[in-house]
């Protein structure tokens, strides 16, 4: 990584490594990242995941309290479809649970109620809900300037 990351060590966690701030990257870092990833991923799948501007704001906006967003990594189960054992990203609103503290990822928790079924009447809204329809790339997603 640059000489610009800023690292934090995340006090009463179990990481034994920094925390790195979520500021900015340049393309010759994330390229490394992707290339990291690419030499440990499972044959054929996905590279990367996209999400439109719209989905991303209906989740915030559907959660009144919602400070952030959680993205938790998963895989789909082996059901046959396009997607069978590829990786995913899901998407789960978050709200701080400390008022007047920086908003940040220890402070936070996830908006999500266990309660509510899914359903196709239900499919956009994102109410105590999470977002797992990401387009995964390869082959799905135009060449950009990572690879």
């Amino acid at each position: 990584m640059s000489e610009n990351s800023i690292a934090q060590t995340a006090p009463g966690t179990e990481l034994d490594e920094p925390l790195v701030h979520p500021y900015p990257i340049v393309v010759a870092d994330i390229q490394q990242l992707v290339d990291n990833y690419k030499k440990t991923m499972t044959a054929g799948d996905a590279t990367s995941a996209w999400i439109p501007r719209t989905e991303v704001e209906n989740l915030l906006n559907q959660n009144k309290d919602a400070t952030g967003i959680h993205l938790y990594y998963g895989r789909h189960d082996d059901d046959g479809t396009v997607y069978a054992n590829k990786h995913t990203i899901i998407f789960v609103a978050t709200k701080s649970i400390v008022a007047g503290d920086p908003i940040s990822a220890l402070n936070s928790v996830d908006i999500l109620d266990p309660k509510i079924p899914v359903s196709a009447t239900n499919a956009t809204v994102y109410t105590n809900l999470g977002n797992d329809r990401i387009p995964l790339c390869l082959p799905n997603c135009p060449a950009g300037p990572i690879n």
